[in-house]
């Protein structure tokens, strides 16, 4: 039996028939308490999507299909992977996954940092004000950044220095102004202005 699915998607109903026979659940309800669905408790709360489509509650209780990348979570946790290769084979090898957008999945209560170049995960106790940032490095880094204003060398606003010399990636250069604060500078007219310093000392002598 082959399947007409649809982008990254695989159909619902043939999942929960598949996690129903493999924990012997007869009645159609995956209760919460079921001690082989802990690890699901784990990952979402019960009002959480996941949930709804494996019951057919809430805003999935007509769904007809779901995310490939959830349906795999769920046979990971519940350790059913290798059914895709068996069982699952006509579904896993159908499902198109070309052009999806992949988003990694975290447990509940787990952000990731918002700082540039920062991929660290940390767990929001919700004290006071949520958090953003993993510590208080990645914190002062961003917060440093957003003020200095950092501003890239392929904004048309800077192609030319103020004396018409071409602003490239090699002749461009990052140094500190007044108040030590970031500007762009041109390296040619740093050396012509070094070369008429030089100048003016051998006149002076």
């Amino acid at each position: 039996m082959v399947f007409d699915l649809n982008s990254g998607y695989v159909p619902v109903q043939r999942i929960r028939d598949f996690i129903a026979a493999q924990l012997n659940i007869t009645d159609g309800y995956f209760a919460p308490n079921h001690p082989e669905l802990v690890c699901f408790t784990r990952m979402w709360n019960t009002s959480d999507r996941p949930w709804q489509t494996l019951n057919g509650t809430g805003e999935a209780k007509n769904q007809e299909w779901m995310e490939f990348d959830i349906a795999d979570k769920m046979l990971c946790l519940l350790g059913l992977q290798g059914h895709w290769r068996e069982e699952l084979e006509d579904i896993y090898l159908a499902v198109d996954l070309s052009g999806v957008s992949r988003s990694r999945m975290m447990p509940k209560g787990v952000k990731r940092c918002e700082a540039n170049g920062c991929a660290n995960t940390f767990v929001d106790l919700h004290r006071g004000h949520p958090r953003h940032y993993c510590s208080k490095t990645c914190r002062m880094t961003q917060r440093g950044r957003r003020r200095k204003g950092r501003r890239s060398l392929d904004s048309k606003r800077y192609d030319t220095c103020p004396h018409g010399h071409d602003r490239s990636p090699e002749n461009a250069a990052w140094g500190k102004g007044v108040k030590g604060k970031l500007v762009l500078r041109c390296r040619v007219c740093i050396k012509e202005k070094q070369r008429a310093y030089r100048a003016r000392l051998k006149v002076a002598a």
